[in-house]
């Protein structure tokens, strides 16, 4: 069943259907950002090339945590900002100033949590090599 799907209906049959049934429509969200958002295709190159320096420089667990949550934490803003982005764009397509200023306002989110990865990889960094 698609999102298209509406009321009771759809409730009945996501809420039953059994736990992979239902990852499915996450990996749906995953495919669809992917092709839509060049931001989260850089974002996960990104993650990709700090996982492997995370593993290049050994370093320990607590560092492989932390990279790891900041890592998810900033991939899954970038997801929340994309899917706002189509849903306010859907529901009013004309350019506004107040619709401009929530999208600024989600993608702020997207960048505040990029610049904290940044940081965190940074210090990992002096950490591992100081």
């Amino acid at each position: 069943m698609s999102y298209l799907a509406r009321g009771e209906e759809k409730e009945q049959v996501t809420k039953n259907r059994h736990l992979l049934a239902r990852a499915s429509y996450s990996l749906a969200g995953l495919l669809q950002v992917w092709k839509r958002e060049r931001s989260f295709r850089t974002q996960v190159f990104f993650a990709l090339c700090v996982l492997a320096l995370t593993g290049i420089l050994r370093a320990d667990a607590i560092w492989w945590a932390v990279v790891i949550t900041v890592l998810a934490a900033a991939s899954a803003v970038e997801i929340f900002n994309a899917a706002f982005e189509v849903l306010i764009d859907h529901l009013h397509p004309e350019r506004h100033t107040a619709i401009g200023a929530a999208k600024d306002m989600a993608s702020a989110a997207a960048f505040t949590c990029n610049c904290a990865s940044i940081l965190v990889v940074v210090l990992m960094m002096l950490d591992n090599l100081g």
